[in-house]
């Protein structure tokens, strides 16, 4: 009989932390979709009210989680005029940054041509949003 009770309470131990790392990864993954959801929508006013893009201006607009930035989020722009180049911006001390920097003889139209960029993502041109996001994610792994 004892033998029985103490494998039930050892079965209820593995049991409980189990499910308390499972709600653990849980709430982070919530959280994360979450605040991606928000800093998406918070790159998109940034362009139309500060950048004075219009909606029609923006192909698409996509989060990933990443490294650095204010809550590990990279945000991922294409542009309709600029169809396979993506521009990536980030929450650096609660403002929005591009992440890349003009290089020179740079064509690409939607560099915003500030000092303070990093650089970070100019090199993954010619992709689709999806496919670099992809891409970002693998290189992430790999690291």
């Amino acid at each position: 009989m004892e033998i029985k009770s103490s494998r039930g309470k050892f079965y209820k131990m593995v049991l409980l932390v189990f499910l308390t790392i499972a709600l653990f990864y849980g709430t982070f993954y919530v959280f994360t979709g979450y605040k991606i959801g928000v800093f998406e929508s918070n790159v998109k006013e940034y362009l139309i009210h500060q950048k004075k893009y219009s909606e029609n201006d923006i192909t698409s607009i996509k989060g990933v989680r990443s490294k650095g930035g204010d809550w590990g989020i990279t945000i991922f722009v294409e542009f309709k005029d600029e169809p396979g180049e993506i521009y990536s911006y980030k929450s650096l001390e609660g403002k929005i940054k591009q992440d890349e920097s003009k290089r020179e003889n740079e064509t690409r139209k939607h560099i915003d041509g500030t000092d303070d960029n990093h650089g970070v993502s100019a090199k993954l041109t010619g992709r689709s949003v999806e496919s670099h996001v992809e891409y970002y994610r693998k290189m992430q792994m790999e690291v």
